[in-house]
């Protein structure tokens, strides 16, 4: 598919090439002037720095996207525990480690794509999970009764990663 976007520029230009050789023969198509050539290369030079600008704009924008994506599949996925139990715990602190380490990655690029709120949302709904799991580290029947409400921040954090998601790629 890229060849054929790229291809087709080309057929274009050697059409309307062709056109106007045939239409103005030889000696009139490459009788330019210097003004002419250093328009024409301008214009070029420009729109190529311009679309080179937003494509890497587009691509930082996806990696960030992914990275988000990758950080809610891994809240969703291993922060709701069934049944707490200490081999279950030690999988969930170094389960709290890993995305806390990813949150806090966040926070480099957070101004640059104006979603400081969210990550900040994001941080401290995390945060507070992590602290009910620290202060209750042992009493596994605490956590039990407690595991609507760290569903519930886990569903908070969830929802905010989605709107930051849409943020990102709103146009602004």
């Amino acid at each position: 598919m890229k060849k054929i976007i790229i291809a087709i520029p080309f057929i274009v230009i050697l059409c309307v090439s062709g056109l106007s050789i045939w239409k103005h023969g030889w000696k009139d198509f490459f009788d330019i002037n210097i003004a002419n050539v250093l328009t024409l290369s301008t214009a070029i030079i420009f729109t190529f720095l311009l679309t080179q600008k937003k494509n890497e704009d587009h691509r930082f924008r996806d990696s960030i996207v992914r990275l988000l994506e990758n950080l809610q599949t891994r809240i969703n996925d291993n922060l709701i525990n069934s049944g707490f139990n200490e081999e279950s715990m030690l999988k969930l602190q170094q389960e709290m480690r890993t995305i806390r380490n990813a949150i806090y990655a966040f926070r480099s690029v957070k101004n640059k794509l104006n979603i400081a709120t969210e990550i900040d949302y994001i941080e401290s709904q995390f945060n507070t999970y992590k602290d009910v799991i620290d202060n209750h580290i042992c009493n596994y029947v605490y956590l039990e009764e407690s595991s609507i409400d760290l569903s519930n921040y886990v569903a908070l954090m969830s929802s905010k990663i989605t709107e930051t998601i849409v943020k990102i790629y709103t146009p602004e």
